[in-house]
């Protein structure tokens, strides 16, 4: 199992042990950082969200709350946060794209209508619905990064 699910299934299983008001913050602040940028490293992310929640859980033990350990914007602690991390390899970006591409050309080419001369592929469709796809993508998650705080 990598690492990354190793963190992230000890994050839920931390979770747990939070108020309902730090749950919150923390589910918020996980969300926010996650949908910020798909293509950061997954083990990075996990490793420090881990931290900030053990942090979280000590500071809960001592009669303090998510608000007083991480202050009150927790936008801009996330942006520093991201902004720390280091940035994502041309290679691992290509790569989500190529796989969003690969099954975008995979599911034209069986709806593509087959005639006893061959399939007919209509370019226009294979140009642009990859990069619309990856547009879309890209949209719903700068929305959904927006709409956290």
């Amino acid at each position: 199992m990598k690492k990354a699910n190793q963190y992230q299934q000890e994050i839920n299983q931390l979770k747990t042990q939070l108020n309902s008001s730090d749950s919150r913050y923390f589910e918020k602040l996980q969300t926010y950082i996650l949908s910020q940028n798909i293509f950061y490293n997954d083990e990075t992310i996990n490793l420090q969200l881990l931290s900030m929640l053990q942090d979280l859980i000590d500071a809960e033990k001592d009669n303090s709350d998510a608000t007083e350990l991480f202050g009150n914007d927790p936008q801009s602690m996330a942006n520093e946060i991201l902004a720390q991390l280091p940035k994502p390899k041309l290679r691992d970006q290509l790569s989500m794209s190529t796989l969003v591409i690969a099954i975008s050309w995979f599911f034209l080419l069986l709806s593509s209508t087959s005639t006893t001369s061959g399939i007919i592929i209509n370019l226009w469709a294979f140009i642009l619905a990859p990069f619309l796809e990856l547009i879309t993508i890209s949209l719903i998650l700068k929305i959904l990064h927006k709409s956290v705080y």
